[in-house]
């Protein structure tokens, strides 16, 4: 390493001079101190950022606010737009909610209804009536029950029962 590599550039003297000048309080009217004045170097952003900040935090540390003046400024300039969005946000929100309960609900009340309305058409036709059987045959049952009569007649008056009984249901749409 040689002595030349220790001593700062002029460039990196511009810097400085021009940092300094941004950390210096400033003047009263002034909202911050010129970054660089006449023909001089500008100081680099980050640099400028970072006086801010320490300025910021040493009147916080006096107790004096002199920031807060440029915070109500920036919130005024900014809350109007702030409010038009926050304004729009909610209406579209009550729309989409509303629209989700809606269609749901709709859906609920519609099935509602036709399954009412299917089960009143059912209630309010009389069950179809099917062929009873004949006395004969019940007594012809009863006495093949207690024993007393063969169980081939009674098969044959069933059968003639039985034949009645699916041509109704036939003729009804029903069947086997």
């Amino acid at each position: 390493m040689t002595d030349d590599d220790d001593l700062p550039t002029a460039e990196e003297l511009a810097e400085a001079e021009a940092l300094a000048r941004a950390l210096e309080p400033p003047a009263s009217g002034q909202t911050a101190a010129p970054p660089a004045s006449g023909g001089g170097t500008p100081a680099p952003a980050d640099a400028l950022a970072t006086a801010a900040l320490l300025r910021y935090a040493r009147d916080t540390a006096r107790g004096e606010a002199p920031g807060r003046a440029r915070v109500a400024a920036a919130a005024d300039r900014v809350r109007p737009g702030l409010d038009a969005r926050l304004d729009a946000r909610p209406r579209r929100r009550r729309w989409l909610m509303s629209a989700a309960l809606a269609a749901p609900a709709a859906a609920a009340i519609a099935l509602a209804y036709l399954t009412v309305r299917s089960t009143d058409e059912r209630a309010a036709a009389p069950p179809p009536s099917l062929p009873a059987p004949t006395v004969g045959l019940l007594e012809r049952q009863a006495r093949a029950a207690r024993g007393r009569e063969g169980l081939a007649a009674l098969d044959a008056q069933m059968r003639e029962y039985r034949a009645a009984f699916y041509a109704e249901l036939a003729a009804r749409g029903g069947g086997r």
